[in-house]
C-alpha cells in the first residue's frame, strides 16, 4: 500500500488511541492474567503503543519482580506512553517488532488486540515469531491476541464487495 509503512498506523492515531479503544478489553483482568504468565520474569510487549497495558503491567509487576519493555514503531506512539507512565516503569524501544526486539530474555512476550496484524505480510509475521523465539526464555510464552472469524462467516459470498484503493489519508 502506498504510503504506509510500519509507524504510519500509530502516527496517525497516537492522539485517539486511547479514546477510541478505552473499553477494548477489562484491562485488570488482562494484566492479572499476563502477570500470572510472567511468574516474576521479565516481559515485552510488542506494539506496545500508549501504554494502555504495559504501564499497569508493570505498576503490577514491580513487587513480583516483573520488569516491563515494550517495543513500537512509532515514536508519536511511544511518546504518548511516556506520558501515562510517570513514573518511567516501562523501557520503550523504537522499532519494528517483526525483526527489532530490544534486550531479553523475556519470560512473557505478548502482542495485544490484533497487533500482530499490523505486520502486513506473512513473511514479516514468521519474522517476528522467529524474533520472539529468539528472545524468550527457554520455556517462556509468546501471547497473541486476536480477533478470530466467526465459524457461520465461513463460505458467505462476499464477491460483490472488494477493496479497490486503500490510502493513509
Amino acid at each position: 500500500m502506498d504510503g504506509y509503512d510500519d509507524s504510519t498506523y500509530g502516527d496517525a492515531f497516537a492522539d485517539v488511541y486511547d479514546d477510541w479503544y478505552a473499553d477494548v478489553s477489562d484491562v485488570t483482568t488482562t494484566v492479572d492474567m499476563l502477570l500470572a504468565l510472567a511468574e516474576g520474569g521479565e516481559a515485552l510487549e510488542l506494539g506496545v503503543g500508549t501504554g494502555r497495558l504495559a504501564v499497569p503491567l508493570a505498576r503490577s509487576g514491580r513487587p513480583h519482580g516483573v520488569a516491563v519493555t515494550g517495543v513500537d514503531s512509532s515514536e508519536a506512539m511511544l511518546e504518548r506512553l511516556r506520558r501515562r507512565d510517570t513514573d518511567g516503569l516501562v523501557t520503550t524501544a523504537l522499532g519494528s517488532m517483526a525483526r527489532d526486539l530490544p534486550g531479553g530474555p523475556y519470560r512473557l512476550v505478548f502482542a495485544a488486540y490484533n497487533t500482530i496484524f499490523n505486520l502486513r505480510s506473512a513473511r514479516d509475521q514468521a519474522a517476528c515469531f522467529a524474533s520472539v523465539a529468539d528472545v524468550l526464555v527457554p520455556g517462556g510464552r509468546f501471547v497473541v491476541e486476536a480477533y478470530v472469524p466467526d465459524v457461520h462467516d465461513q463460505g458467505r459470498d462476499d464477491s460483490d464487495v472488494s477493496v479497490r484503493t486503500l490510502t493513509t489519508d
